[in-house]
């Protein structure tokens, strides 16, 4: 939040960056609520976890808006593929959310997501087609390296997420997935450097 704060000097009004410090506030508060709630008896409210998701996406929501009007405003014109592999880390992110938070709930339940939320096996294919987007066109040295370090990593756990309901391990997905995440962020770089 403070990035965005200190970034969009003369872009975003102080009213547009506010209304996503409040979305985001709302989130961080629900996140004690569920940190504290698993302290307390051990493992999370599943009404508490699906709010969490509702606010999560609420606040994607208009960060996404924000996104848009700054790009907008400042008519810079942002490569096809940078854009590709931005999405797939948002995509990614909210997948790994939701694949943990279905992994961690209790025998009893099953977290379901937010009441909007698109499936995980869609999401899946959305970020299939976003990486397909970002290694179109080829590549070299260390543009080929990371892309195709991303591919492998997505390849070993792809299924997974498809088939979200088969036992996995899901410290071997969040672990994959925050690699990917870390890749798709040098992938970006890399990009915005060769552009």
């Amino acid at each position: 939040m403070n990035s965005v704060a200190d970034s969009t000097a003369g872009v975003l009004s102080g009213e547009q960056v506010e209304s996503l410090n409040v979305e985001f506030d709302k989130f961080k508060d629900l996140m004690r609520s569920n940190i504290n709630d698993v302290r307390n008896t051990g493992y999370p409210d599943l009404r508490l976890v699906s709010d969490m998701a509702n606010q999560a996406l609420s606040m994607n929501q208009v960060a996404s808006e924000m996104y848009a009007v700054a790009r907008e405003s400042t008519e810079v014109a942002t490569a096809q593929r940078v854009e590709a592999a931005r999405s797939a880390a948002v995509t990614m992110a909210q997948m790994m959310a939701k694949y943990s938070a279905r992994t961690h709930s209790s025998v009893s339940q099953t977290f379901q997501g937010s009441s909007n939320d698109i499936p995980l096996d869609e999401q899946a294919k959305q970020f299939d087609a976003f990486l397909s987007q970002i290694t179109k066109g080829g590549a070299q040295g260390p543009l080929k390296a990371a892309l195709d370090d991303l591919t492998s990593k997505w390849e070993f756990i792809r299924g997974s997420y498809i088939n979200y309901n088969d036992n996995n391990v899901a410290f071997v997905i969040d672990r994959y997935s925050k690699g990917i995440l870390r890749g798709l962020e040098t992938t970006i770089g890399l990009l915005r450097e060769n552009a």
